[in-house]
C-alpha cells in the first residue's frame, strides 16, 4: 500500500498548471530518497484526477502532456479507469515500479468516485495560478483534508494557512516543502 496519497483534482487544462504537482511530487521524491539513509521509507502515490472529454482538444493534448512530463522525470504512471474507493490505498492494482512513486491519471471521475478519492487522500494539491472561487479545496477540508495551494485567487479566501493547509508559492520546492 502507499504511505500518503497525494490528490489532485481539476479539469484537463493547461490552465490548471497540473503539471506543478508532478513537479512537487518528484521533489518530494527526492527528499524521501535523501531521507532513505536514515531509514525512512515512505510509499508516495499521486492522483491526478478530473474532468476530461475527448472531444476537446485540450483535454487530449494535456493529459498526454502530463504523461510525457512523466516520463522525463523517469516517473511510473498509470491511466486507470477503475472505480476509485477507499480500498484502493492499498490496492495491488496500482504497482509503484520505483518502489516509492507512482502517478496515476483518472478522468472522468463519478461524484462518488470523487468524494471517496478526498476521504483517501492525505492532502489535495491545488495548482491553479489565479483561480477564482474553487470549490474542490472546499470538498476537501469538509472532509477534514489538509490543501495545499497556490498563494493566490479563492483558496486566499478560503484556505487559513497553516490551519486548514498552506498557501505557497506556484513553484515545486514551494509545494513539496
Amino acid at each position: 500500500g502507499f504511505d500518503f496519497i497525494f490528490v489532485s483534482l481539476n479539469r484537463y487544462e493547461r490552465k490548471k498548471n497540473i503539471s506543478l504537482a508532478i513537479d512537487s511530487f518528484v521533489h518530494l521524491i527526492q527528499e524521501v530518497k535523501r531521507n532513505q539513509k536514515s531509514g525512512v521509507s515512505e510509499r508516495l502515490l499521486l492522483v491526478v484526477a478530473g474532468g476530461y472529454d475527448r472531444s476537446v482538444m485540450e483535454n487530449v493534448q494535456y493529459l498526454e502532456e502530463l504523461m510525457e512530463h512523466c516520463k522525463s522525470h523517469h516517473l511510473p504512471f498509470q491511466y486507470q479507469n477503475l472505480t476509485w474507493s477507499p480500498h484502493m490505498k492499498d490496492s495491488s492494482d496500482m504497482i509503484d515500479i520505483n518502489g516509492q512513486g507512482l502517478v496515476v491519471f483518472r478522468t472522468s471521475i463519478s461524484k462518488d468516485e470523487r468524494t471517496a478519492l478526498l476521504a483517501t487522500a492525505t492532502c489535495l494539491l491545488y495548482t491553479p495560478d489565479k483561480e477564482h472561487f474553487g470549490i474542490v479545496p472546499l470538498e476537501a477540508m469538509c472532509l477534514g483534508v489538509p490543501v495545499v495551494a497556490v498563494n493566490s485567487g479563492g483558496p486566499t479566501e478560503t484556505v487559513i494557512n497553516q490551519q486548514t493547509g498552506f498557501l505557497c508559492d506556484s513553484d515545486a520546492i514551494s509545494f513539496s516543502t
